[in-house]
């Protein structure tokens, strides 16, 4: 499925993260008050992933069920489809864009610079675009849902790593904004810009 994706050059790939960040920013929810932690955003980036795994699963279920009524065609444009994947594509951009934020902000506390996880996110992007989800650490086979799922996880161990190991952090929120970018791509591509 993301093989079919136009534009998975690394140039392309870059544009298109800073795309999910740029449409992100109006569309993470993040309440009036939150502090700029790096921790409350990767708690809000939490909550996103979840949001975007659950529409994950309705697309794929519903995909599904057109699958075995050969009366009801399913395009992306479907009526029934299309409103799923604009909500996908959006929940994807607001992954990106808090794990993104909570990235620049753990870098300045830590003290690291972001260059390097910016050129892991693009390659963990690339891999699955490329069907080789199977190369990352953990594999993820490159299904909307099981790509969904790992960046929500991904999230979940930066969350844990910020107790233990915070070097760890940044590694984390580099794969689930690569894998939540990848599920940007598909989902632009399926509706448009």
């Amino acid at each position: 499925m993301f093989t079919a994706i136009d534009g998975r050059s690394d140039p392309a790939i870059r544009r298109a993260h800073r795309v999910a960040i740029s449409r992100g920013a109006a569309l993470a929810d993040r309440p009036p008050g939150l502090d700029e932690t790096s921790h409350a955003l990767m708690s809000a980036a939490a909550r996103h992933a979840l949001d975007l795994a659950l529409l994950t699963l309705d697309l794929a279920l519903l995909t599904q069920s057109f699958e075995t009524d050969p009366d009801i065609v399913g395009q992306p444009a479907d009526p029934l489809i299309a409103p799923l994947v604009s909500a996908v594509r959006d929940e994807s951009a607001a992954v990106v864009r808090t794990t993104w934020q909570a990235l620049q902000i753990h870098a300045r506390d830590v003290g690291y610079r972001t260059e390097c996880w910016e050129d892991r996110a693009i390659a963990v992007t690339s891999n699955v675009l490329r069907d080789e989800g199977g190369s990352l650490d953990p594999p993820v086979r490159p299904v909307p849902t099981d790509v969904a799922r790992a960046a929500g996880l991904e999230v979940t161990w930066a969350l844990h790593a910020t107790a233990t190991d915070r070097m760890a952090v940044p590694g984390h929120l580099a794969g689930a904004a690569g894998l939540a970018a990848a599920l940007f791509m598909l989902a632009r591509e399926l509706t448009g810009p």
